[in-house]
């Protein structure tokens, strides 16, 4: 009984950080049209302040993981969420491009810092057999993220500035910092002392790299996140420009994704622990590929646009359990927030291609093409996955896992 209080409090000390976490970034894209009037900041540089948050994530978390192994989950938890803290209650000292672009780096570096030791966390402390379920509820908090993310940027953005927003998930970050530090257990019991060596951190990275498990992982995330990007970037573009959809519709659109979101995280981190990650994997990517095939021969209409992303954010996010459960299995001790966080890293590698390539697509062809490119990406990725993880590996995993640890 006193193991399952326990870690009914740990849930809901990581869901309150990935629901403040998550949402702090989903209301970016619907709020630039409100930086852009409020700080006087050219149209031309919005895209920055996503791409630096991106960036910066990116780098810090590779530094993250070499340390979360060496001070443990719960310290580097508590330095996360004190700073993501900090820096969405500075957004309200915004007053220009600069201010906000400054501000936004420091929020990705916060965000590089939690978003890998989270997920390091569930690893070191649930069994095989508990752990994609603990997953799935935990990034649940996104999918609460994105339904209530958008229509809050939208709304307060417009009533009461847009810093407003930030203030409030700065807010519920707080509550998840205070959580952390009650709730969270060490997983560590001896804490190393570290120096951090920038040139030895990457080379930690490199021979992680020169193994073959890890590589077709890096690989895997990086198609992951970019059959993800070329279908979502320019998805709201195209419905408004399509469909003369508004900011509401946008809104009401991301509000049912998010809902499928929420759905689809339990239920495929419950069903990756029944029936093996793989299996999970696999269904959720062709599905995911023949949504967005959906979506290219169909008639076209607002109705059908919004059916054809709930279900695409149903795939997408059952797919990501699947396989975020998938890669803290094939960690030890050791090194798991090293490994979770150079996914994370090699993540934002595949989520800027896939930017970059949507526009290109979407301005010189049309959305179509975005999409029968994200399928094609989407067989590609069920192609590696069933040539480099065996069938049996979740049953390897449940024998070593003692060992491992």
């Amino acid at each position: 009984m006193k193991k399952k209080y326990e870690s009914t409090l740990i849930i809901i000390a990581l869901w309150l950080l990935m629901f403040a976490s998550s949402s702090q970034f989903f209301i970016m894209p619907p709020i630039l049209p409100q930086i852009c009037s409020q700080l006087k900041v050219e149209e031309n540089l919005l895209g920055i302040l996503i791409s630096a948050y991106s960036f910066s994530l990116g780098i810090m978390a590779l530094f993250a993981g070499y340390l979360s192994d060496k001070i443990g989950r719960r310290n580097i938890l508590l330095i996360g969420s004190t700073l993501m803290t900090i820096f969405l209650f500075a957004h309200i000292l915004a007053y220009n491009f600069y201010s906000i672009l400054t501000i936004r780096i420091l929020t990705g570096v916060a965000g590089g810092i939690l978003t890998g030791s989270c997920i390091s966390f569930v690893r070191d402390y649930y069994p095989y057999n508990k752990r994609g379920w603990a997953n799935g509820v935990i990034v649940s908090g996104s999918g609460i993220g994105q339904i209530v993310g958008i229509p809050v940027g939208v709304i307060l953005g417009e009533s009461y500035g847009f810093a407003t927003p930030f203030q409030i998930f700065g807010l519920v970050m707080l509550f998840a910092l205070i959580s952390i530090y009650f709730f969270i257990p060490r997983t560590i019991t001896t804490i190393e002392r570290v120096k951090i060596k920038p040139l030895l951190i990457i080379r930690g990275y490199i021979n992680l790299l020169k193994k073959s498990t890890f590589r077709s992982l890096s690989i895997i995330y990086i198609l992951m996140y970019f059959s993800i990007t070329i279908f979502l970037v320019y998805y709201p573009k195209w419905i408004a420009l399509a469909f003369n959809a508004k900011a509401r519709d946008i809104a009401l659109i991301f509000f049912i994704g998010g809902i499928a979101s929420l759905v689809a995280s339990p239920i495929a981190g419950k069903y990756s622990d029944l029936f093996g990650r793989k299996k999970v994997i696999i269904i959720t990517n062709i599905s995911l590929a023949l949504t967005m095939l959906f979506g290219v021969f169909a008639k076209t209409s607002l109705i059908e646009s919004s059916v054809l992303f709930f279900f695409a954010m149903l795939f997408i996010s059952g797919r990501l359990v699947s396989i975020q459960s998938h890669a803290s299995d094939i960690t030890n001790l050791k090194n798991r927030g090293q490994v979770m966080c150079l996914m994370i890293s090699v993540g934002q590698i595949g989520m800027g291609l896939g930017s970059g390539i949507a526009g290109f697509l979407f301005s010189e062809i049309g959305f179509e093409m975005n999409l029968i490119v994200g399928a094609a990406i989407c067989v590609l990725l069920t192609f590696i996955i069933f040539k480099h993880t065996p069938f049996n590996l979740e049953y390897l995993i449940m024998f070593k896992n003692s060992n491992q640890r």
